[in-house]
């Protein structure tokens, strides 16, 4: 008995159990074939790789909201806040210590979006960079309002004031000069009314305290510091205790 030969498919095919196209499929297949390479001569592989890198780029996480926070502190930045700004940028390694500039919390929101990071870890970073930002500017203004407080002091010296007059010149100098650096700031930010009444009473009265410890300093022979942050902690106090007792001022402020 003999095995019969159909469509060029041998014994030993059949033997072996080898995988045989039959022509049919091969037409199939040359037809697949011969439509791929016209659909790529149709839109040239330039096509089907923009395809696969807009597929590999596309974000993975909505930060719409980080990036409208974002922008919001960078609005409130003025002269000073872009001057610091600027410096945290320039100089890297002061990341290391938590003070990071613009380009690493833009690099931090990208991360977001492609999904390397979590949304809350890209907000904290946010959080942090404002932070600092609005710390930087006000221990920037506060020196400066001391500089101009010194150069006054020094160069009334001559006249040989008492102590009581020297105190209370370094406070108004101190008061003068800290509400115009504030008001200064808060006129070269992009925010349309950020300076009010408040922070300007606020502004004087955390001058008024730097003057007069720079007064006092002169008479002891050497200025006394004053932490940024705790000077600001007490002169919002006495803002707060001159509202709550006197209703006309609240009003005004």
């Amino acid at each position: 008995m003999s095995l019969n030969v159909s469509n060029g498919i041998g014994v030993n095919d059949v033997y072996f159990g080898r995988n045989v196209t039959r022509p049919d499929e091969l037409q199939q297949t040359d037809n697949n074939s011969i439509l791929e390479d016209e659909t790529h001569k149709s839109y040239g592989s330039d096509f089907f790789e923009a395809q696969n890198t807009e597929a590999e780029t596309e974000p993975k996480q909505n930060v719409d909201e980080l990036k409208a926070e974002y922008e919001e502190i960078k609005k409130e930045q003025g002269f000073v806040g872009k001057s610091w700004n600027w410096i945290k940028n320039k100089l890297p390694f002061l990341s290391k210590i938590g003070c990071d500039g613009s380009d690493k919390i833009e690099e931090i929101i990208a991360q977001a979006e492609r999904g390397e990071i979590s949304k809350e870890e890209a907000q904290e970073a946010i959080e942090k960079y404002g932070k600092n930002q609005g710390v930087g500017t006000e221990v920037a203004l506060d020196v400066g309002t001391g500089l101009i407080v010194g150069a006054v002091l020094l160069l009334s010296g001559p006249l040989g004031w008492g102590t009581a007059a020297i105190i209370g010149i370094g406070a108004a100098v101190g008061a003068v000069s800290r509400i115009g650096l504030g008001a200064a700031e808060a006129g070269t930010n992009e925010v349309e009314g950020d300076y009010s009444a408040r922070d300007g009473l606020i502004d004087g009265i955390k001058g008024a305290i730097i003057g007069a410890a720079k007064g006092a300093g002169k008479i002891l022979g050497g200025f006394i510091p004053k932490p940024a942050k705790e000077i600001k902690k007490v002169s919002e106090q006495v803002v707060d205790n001159m509202e709550s007792t006197n209703p006309f001022l609240a009003m005004a402020v």
